[in-house]
């Protein structure tokens, strides 16, 4: 058995071997005892792969679909029951390739440079000296923080109100927010919120502190993304700030209208 050569049917009777073995299409049929996959609908002509594809493989940091790291960890699988696998190479954008080396199920890659998509390639050889088909896995690369922001009414006649916020990520997406508040310009950031999904609470009136009136209450929010990169908190005076007004009641005098009894 050779290593997952591609099969491309030349005409109605043979087919040619990725290694430039011609076979008959009886012996074709037969190989192995098991059904070839082959693509496109162009009977005289068409790609197919052996069954035993499969077990040649790559994966990224066991798949995941992202990553916040330059680091990664191929898991590489391959076998054959023929002579054997005796080495593998790699390849960053499948045209240059490491050198060949012995067959391993892991190995440390360091990804290129710079977030967005990355693939990584794998060939493997038996030791017959054939090689397979290139294989790919490709992963994201998010180093950067997402970005948010908070909003509030400036003015609050009532002792509660609605503070928002949102996000933006580039990548992986927002997985979660973390809000604080403070009382007034001097006072200190209070944790309110850790690790909610939700875009929106209301502040008030009892919870998580009781509102008073004439005093301004300062809000910042900060976003961390699916591979757990964390924006910083904004601080100084954060992203909003409500103040709550001061109800002034006003007493009208009474007259009275008639004489005294």
């Amino acid at each position: 058995m050779f290593l997952c050569a591609s099969v491309r049917r030349t005409d109605q009777s043979e087919f040619l071997v990725g290694y430039g073995e011609v076979v008959s299409r009886s012996a074709f049929d037969q190989r192995d005892g098991l059904e070839w996959l082959c693509t496109g609908t162009d009977k005289r002509d068409r790609l197919c792969f052996p069954p035993f594809c499969h077990q040649l493989s790559i994966a990224i940091n066991d798949g995941d679909a992202y990553t916040h790291s330059i680091s990664a960890t191929l898991t590489l699988a391959a076998s054959d029951a023929g002579s054997g696998v005796a080495e593998m190479r790699l390849s960053d954008d499948g045209a240059t390739w490491s050198a060949w080396e012995p067959y391993a199920t892991s190995k440390p890659w360091t990804l290129p440079a710079g977030d967005g998509e990355k693939t990584v390639y794998v060939e493997y050889r038996d030791h017959a000296v054939r090689t397979s088909v290139a294989f790919s896995d490709t992963i994201v690369l998010d180093t950067l923080a997402p970005v948010s922001s908070a909003a509030s009414p400036a003015n609050s006649l009532q002792t509660y109100f609605t503070v928002t916020w949102s996000g933006t990520d580039a990548h992986s997406g927002v997985a979660s927010y973390d809000v604080e508040y403070r009382v007034g310009s001097d006072g200190e950031w209070i944790p309110w919120l850790s690790a909610v999904a939700d875009s929106s609470a209301v502040f008030g009136p009892s919870a998580p502190m009781v509102v008073v009136r004439g005093a301004t209450y300062y809000f910042q929010v900060r976003a961390r993304d699916n591979v757990g990169n964390l924006e910083a908190y904004p601080g100084g005076d954060g992203d909003t700030s409500t103040y709550v007004e001061e109800v002034v009641t006003l007493y009208l005098p009474m007259i009275m209208q008639g004489g005294a009894p």
